[in-house]
């Protein structure tokens, strides 16, 4: 492997991170869990604070879409106290608060779930991430659908896919 032709561990522990994002969209959640697994040992080891952020969120969307919301909760939260309350990092930090507004949202807990959605996306906005903006708008969205609010979840959305367009989706 190209890790073994560098004797860098660390390129190994980031490939076993991208496998476990590659497993989880493809529907292998026990093969992503292992892969996650490896890579957090690796992270761990290395003393790479950044990356056991990283994968707190891959591991984190990983349990939400295998129907674990709970163990994804814990994980994003792991993250975001790995990074700390006065991190000035915002791009991992959003993503986690954008899934941990996703499984608060799956749990029903909403009104948690809409801080961390609105935080989430005043974080995207000031980084420019696009589709940060998106996912925040669009779990904004479902809140108010939930909420029975009807018209305010219609202009959430078509805000929302405003941005998907501009992302390519």
């Amino acid at each position: 492997t190209i890790a073994e032709e560098r004797g860098d561990g660390l390129i190994r522990i980031r490939g076993y991170m991208n496998l476990t994002m590659a497993l989880t969209f493809a529907g292998r959640y026990e093969e992503a869990a292992r892969a996650g697994a490896t890579a957090y040992e690796g992270a761990l080891a290395a003393g790479d604070r950044e990356m056991l952020a990283v994968l707190d969120s891959h591991v984190g969307y990983l349990h939400l879409l295998a129907e674990e919301a709970e163990a994804g909760l814990a994980r994003c939260r792991s993250g975001l106290a790995r990074l700390g309350p006065d991190s000035g990092e915002r791009w991992q930090q959003s993503y986690l608060l954008l899934l941990e507004g996703m499984c608060l949202f799956v749990l029903g807990d909403l009104g948690p779930s809409a801080g961390a959605f609105r935080t989430a996306l005043a974080m995207k906005h000031e980084v420019g991430d696009i589709m940060g903006m998106g996912y925040a708008l669009e779990g904004t969205g479902w809140l108010a659908a939930a909420e029975q609010r009807f018209t305010r979840a219609a202009w959430l959305l078509g805000a929302a896919e405003g941005r998907w367009q501009l992302t390519g989706g």
